[in-house]
């Protein structure tokens, strides 16, 4: 299948989103330099680190399934018309959608840290 590649993408990153919500928000992973969220507020402390973590979680659990329901978008819309094209556009939208999720979650988290 032509599309496997645009497929396991979204899904990586959806995936990705919710493992460095939930290792950053438990402690499993540090504050750190390259792995979680690493915005001035979350690296301004340990106590930061955490809670900017812990409040992103429910965001990236709706990062993960609009990924997968970008997925499923892609596979019909594949198998309906055939289209690599289509449903190339179609993943770019989906990183849109996980995009503007991020930043919604992002500006909760700010929120919550700087208050």
């Amino acid at each position: 299948m032509e599309i496997i590649p645009q497929c396991f993408s979204l899904l990586l990153v959806g995936s990705l989103m919710v493992i460095a919500a939930y290792a950053g928000s438990d402690g499993a992973v540090p504050r750190n330099a390259s792995f979680g969220i690493r915005t001035r507020w979350s690296m301004s402390s340990d106590a930061a680190w955490v809670e900017t973590h812990r409040v992103f979680r429910p965001y990236s659990w709706i990062c993960l399934g609009e990924s997968v329901a970008f997925v499923i978008a892609l596979i019909a819309v594949y198998v309906a018309s055939g289209s690599v094209s289509t449903a190339s556009v179609l993943m770019m939208c989906g990183f849109g959608m996980i995009l503007l999720t991020t930043f919604a979650g992002l500006r909760a988290a700010k929120k919550a840290v700087t208050k």
